[in-house]
Protein backbone atom coordinates (compact mmCIF):
# COMPACT_ATOMS: atom_id res chain seq x y z
CA UNK A 1 0.00 0.00 0.00
CA UNK A 2 1.53 3.76 -0.98
CA UNK A 3 1.27 6.12 1.87
CA UNK A 4 3.27 8.97 3.00
CA UNK A 5 3.87 12.33 0.32
CA UNK A 6 4.84 9.29 -2.31
CA UNK A 7 1.05 8.04 -1.72
CA UNK A 8 -0.64 11.59 -1.90
CA UNK A 9 1.37 12.06 -4.86
CA UNK A 10 0.23 8.52 -6.85
CA UNK A 11 -3.52 9.70 -5.47
CA UNK A 12 -3.32 12.72 -7.42
CA UNK A 13 -1.09 11.54 -9.83
CA UNK A 14 -3.88 9.07 -11.20
CA UNK A 15 -7.44 11.03 -11.77
CA UNK A 16 -4.92 13.93 -13.20
CA UNK A 17 -3.37 11.31 -15.82
CA UNK A 18 -7.28 10.49 -16.73
CA UNK A 19 -7.77 13.98 -17.51
CA UNK A 20 -4.62 14.26 -19.27
CA UNK A 21 -5.48 11.45 -21.45
CA UNK A 22 -9.29 13.10 -22.25
CA UNK A 23 -7.53 16.14 -22.88
CA UNK A 24 -4.71 14.33 -25.33
CA UNK A 25 -7.42 12.09 -26.83
CA UNK A 26 -11.10 13.45 -26.35
CA UNK A 27 -12.03 11.63 -29.63
CA UNK A 28 -11.15 8.51 -28.52
CA UNK A 29 -12.99 9.07 -25.10
CA UNK A 30 -16.16 10.54 -26.95
CA UNK A 31 -16.19 7.87 -29.96
CA UNK A 32 -15.95 4.52 -27.36
CA UNK A 33 -18.99 2.09 -28.08
CA UNK A 34 -20.13 4.60 -30.72
CA UNK A 35 -21.78 7.20 -28.54
CA UNK A 36 -22.63 9.87 -30.47
CA UNK A 37 -20.31 12.90 -29.95
CA UNK A 38 -23.55 15.02 -28.50
CA UNK A 39 -24.76 12.08 -26.26
CA UNK A 40 -21.46 11.28 -24.66
CA UNK A 41 -20.73 15.32 -23.98
CA UNK A 42 -24.17 14.96 -22.17
CA UNK A 43 -22.94 11.99 -20.60
CA UNK A 44 -19.79 13.55 -19.50
CA UNK A 45 -21.23 16.74 -18.27
CA UNK A 46 -23.75 14.85 -16.45
CA UNK A 47 -20.98 12.48 -14.50
CA UNK A 48 -18.67 15.27 -14.11
CA UNK A 49 -21.96 17.54 -12.09
CA UNK A 50 -22.10 14.65 -10.14
CA UNK A 51 -18.60 14.41 -9.07
CA UNK A 52 -18.65 17.65 -8.38
CA UNK A 53 -21.49 17.75 -6.38
CA UNK A 54 -20.59 15.46 -4.42
CA UNK A 55 -16.51 16.58 -4.02
CA UNK A 56 -18.33 20.23 -3.15
CA UNK A 57 -20.60 18.53 -0.14
CA UNK A 58 -17.71 16.43 1.59
CA UNK A 59 -15.35 19.58 1.31
CA UNK A 60 -17.84 21.71 3.09
CA UNK A 61 -18.71 18.65 5.73
CA UNK A 62 -14.92 18.52 6.16
CA UNK A 63 -14.26 22.00 6.92
CA UNK A 64 -17.57 21.65 9.46
CA UNK A 65 -16.13 18.92 11.17
CA UNK A 66 -12.26 20.15 11.23
CA UNK A 67 -13.18 23.56 12.30
CA UNK A 68 -15.50 22.17 14.83
CA UNK A 69 -13.15 19.63 15.94
CA UNK A 70 -10.51 22.54 16.41
CA UNK A 71 -12.87 24.51 18.82
CA UNK A 72 -13.41 21.27 20.67
CA UNK A 73 -9.74 20.69 20.99
CA UNK A 74 -7.26 21.57 23.95
CA UNK A 75 -6.29 25.60 24.45
CA UNK A 76 -2.53 26.05 24.18
CA UNK A 77 -1.34 27.09 27.88
CA UNK A 78 -0.29 30.77 28.72
CA UNK A 79 3.59 29.24 28.76
CA UNK A 80 3.63 28.15 25.44
CA UNK A 81 6.02 30.67 24.09
CA UNK A 82 8.16 31.57 27.55
CA UNK A 83 11.41 30.04 25.75
CA UNK A 84 10.70 32.26 23.08
CA UNK A 85 10.98 36.18 22.94
CA UNK A 86 7.58 36.87 20.81
CA UNK A 87 6.41 40.28 20.35
CA UNK A 88 2.58 40.05 21.50
CA UNK A 89 1.81 40.47 17.43
CA UNK A 90 4.35 37.69 16.85
CA UNK A 91 2.21 35.55 19.19
CA UNK A 92 -1.07 36.52 17.63
CA UNK A 93 0.87 35.90 13.95
CA UNK A 94 2.06 31.98 15.00
CA UNK A 95 -1.50 31.00 16.24
CA UNK A 96 -2.86 32.32 13.13
CA UNK A 97 -0.60 30.72 11.16
CA UNK A 98 -0.64 27.21 13.22
CA UNK A 99 -4.00 26.97 13.08
CA UNK A 100 -4.76 27.92 9.35
CA UNK A 101 -2.00 25.38 9.04
CA UNK A 102 -3.56 22.42 10.88
CA UNK A 103 -7.18 23.83 9.53
CA UNK A 104 -5.35 23.66 5.84
CA UNK A 105 -4.12 19.67 6.65
CA UNK A 106 -7.67 18.54 8.12
CA UNK A 107 -9.21 19.50 4.89
CA UNK A 108 -6.47 19.16 2.47
CA UNK A 109 -7.67 15.66 0.85
CA UNK A 110 -11.39 17.08 0.15
CA UNK A 111 -9.88 20.07 -0.74
CA UNK A 112 -7.62 18.55 -3.31
CA UNK A 113 -10.99 16.37 -4.99
CA UNK A 114 -12.85 19.53 -5.15
CA UNK A 115 -9.93 21.15 -7.27
CA UNK A 116 -10.08 18.04 -9.58
CA UNK A 117 -14.21 18.31 -9.98
CA UNK A 118 -13.84 21.73 -10.31
CA UNK A 119 -11.22 21.31 -13.14
CA UNK A 120 -13.41 18.76 -14.92
CA UNK A 121 -15.94 20.64 -14.69
CA UNK A 122 -14.08 23.45 -16.41
CA UNK A 123 -12.72 21.37 -19.09
CA UNK A 124 -16.39 19.83 -19.92
CA UNK A 125 -17.78 23.40 -19.81
CA UNK A 126 -20.38 22.89 -17.13
CA UNK A 127 -21.83 26.42 -16.75
CA UNK A 128 -20.57 28.95 -14.20
CA UNK A 129 -17.10 26.87 -14.65
CA UNK A 130 -16.52 27.12 -18.17
CA UNK A 131 -13.77 29.09 -19.98
CA UNK A 132 -16.30 31.37 -21.33
CA UNK A 133 -18.95 31.92 -17.75
CA UNK A 134 -15.04 32.20 -15.77
CA UNK A 135 -11.89 33.13 -17.92
CA UNK A 136 -10.01 33.40 -14.86
CA UNK A 137 -10.91 30.09 -13.05
CA UNK A 138 -11.75 31.85 -10.31
CA UNK A 139 -14.71 29.61 -9.75
CA UNK A 140 -12.20 26.32 -9.39
CA UNK A 141 -9.64 28.39 -7.19
CA UNK A 142 -11.92 30.05 -4.84
CA UNK A 143 -13.40 27.54 -3.24
CA UNK A 144 -10.97 24.63 -4.05
CA UNK A 145 -8.04 26.53 -2.27
CA UNK A 146 -9.69 28.82 -0.08
CA UNK A 147 -7.69 26.96 3.00
CA UNK A 148 -4.19 27.19 1.25
CA UNK A 149 -4.69 30.68 0.24
CA UNK A 150 -5.30 31.58 3.86
CA UNK A 151 -2.70 29.48 5.09
CA UNK A 152 -0.60 30.67 2.56
CA UNK A 153 -0.77 34.62 3.46
CA UNK A 154 -0.06 33.74 7.44
CA UNK A 155 3.09 31.75 6.00
CA UNK A 156 4.41 34.46 4.76
CA UNK A 157 4.54 36.64 7.75
CA UNK A 158 5.31 33.53 9.77
CA UNK A 159 8.76 33.07 7.29
CA UNK A 160 9.23 37.07 8.33
CA UNK A 161 10.25 35.21 11.67
CA UNK A 162 14.33 35.27 12.30
CA UNK A 163 14.92 31.06 11.13
CA UNK A 164 16.15 30.45 15.02
CA UNK A 165 12.37 31.89 16.54
CA UNK A 166 10.82 29.11 13.84
CA UNK A 167 12.90 26.20 14.57
CA UNK A 168 12.03 26.72 17.94
CA UNK A 169 8.49 27.00 17.50
CA UNK A 170 8.19 23.93 15.12
CA UNK A 171 9.99 21.99 17.91
CA UNK A 172 6.59 22.88 20.16
CA UNK A 173 4.78 19.94 20.08
CA UNK A 174 1.26 21.01 20.89
CA UNK A 175 1.76 23.82 17.68
CA UNK A 176 1.86 20.62 15.48
CA UNK A 177 -1.82 19.91 16.50
CA UNK A 178 -5.71 21.40 16.36
CA UNK A 179 -5.34 23.58 18.89
CA UNK A 180 -8.74 26.30 20.16
CA UNK A 181 -7.18 29.28 18.98
CA UNK A 182 -9.85 31.26 20.86
CA UNK A 183 -9.04 29.88 24.53
CA UNK A 184 -5.21 29.66 23.29
CA UNK A 185 -5.56 33.46 22.50
CA UNK A 186 -7.44 34.36 25.89
CA UNK A 187 -4.90 32.63 27.51
CA UNK A 188 -2.30 34.23 26.16
CA UNK A 189 -4.00 37.39 27.30
CA UNK A 190 -3.77 38.43 22.99
CA UNK A 191 -7.83 38.66 23.19
CA UNK A 192 -10.33 39.50 25.49
CA UNK A 193 -13.37 39.03 23.83
CA UNK A 194 -16.55 37.55 24.24
CA UNK A 195 -18.12 33.93 23.89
Amino acid sequence: MLNGVFGRQWQMAVPLRLVGLLLLFPSLAIADNGIADQQAQTLMRSFVATQLQEARTKAEAAYVNCSDSAMKAPALTANVFDRIALTNDEKRMVLFYFSAHALRLCTEKTAQALLVAAQLARMVDLPEYSVADDPHGEMVTGFALGEYRRELGYKVRYYALPTRKRLELEAIDVLQQPFNLRESARNLGLWSGGQ
